[in-house]
């Protein structure tokens, strides 16, 4: 199956009863409806290249600094550090800090993004699942792209918080 990422989008509520109790999270996110629930966004293997598309880099060379646009998906915030839920723990950016990273994200536009450049770099950094040669799957890479931005502005729309993790 491999590394598929995920985001959801929760209310601060949530997310605070999350950070007080990492339990919870547990039970939210192993509930039969998380994944078919209309705030989850399944990334499926695309995360590492949105990732790159926002920083311009690996998930190996992920930033201590990272911008607000790179923290979209590793935010570098965790709930639980001993909480695994594949590969590593849920990561999490509370309400005003979606609005910051929505900002940021929807200033980028695939449009700007030279398809044949991007799956060089993709390919040339081993970004997972290192299949970037294939012109449809950089198709696919920019739809998901757009579902994420959209994901993100109705985060933002309706002050949700967004936990990601990969699974």
């Amino acid at each position: 199956m491999g590394m598929i990422g995920i985001v959801a989008r929760i209310s601060e509520v949530t997310l605070k009863s999350f950070l007080a109790d990492s339990t919870k999270l547990a039970d939210f996110i192993d509930s039969e409806i998380f994944f078919e629930d209309e705030t989850t966004l399944d990334l499926e293997k695309n995360w590492e290249g949105i990732h790159y598309i926002l920083s311009g880099t690996s998930l190996a060379n992920l930033s201590s600094k990272p911008t607000a646009a790179a923290k979209a998906f590793f935010t570098l915030q965790v709930i639980d550090a001993e909480q695994d839920f594949g590969y590593g723990p849920v990561q999490y950016l509370n309400n005003t800090q979606v609005k910051e990273t929505n900002l940021a994200l929807q200033k980028i536009s695939i449009a700007d993004i030279d398809p044949n450049k991007l799956s060089q770099a993709l390919t040339q950094n081993s970004i997972y699942p290192e299949c970037w040669d294939e012109p449809e799957n950089i198709e696919w890479l920019f739809e998901s792209f757009d579902e994420f931005k959209s994901f993100y502005a109705e985060a933002a729309k309706n002050n949700e918080a967004v936990i990601s993790f990969i699974s």
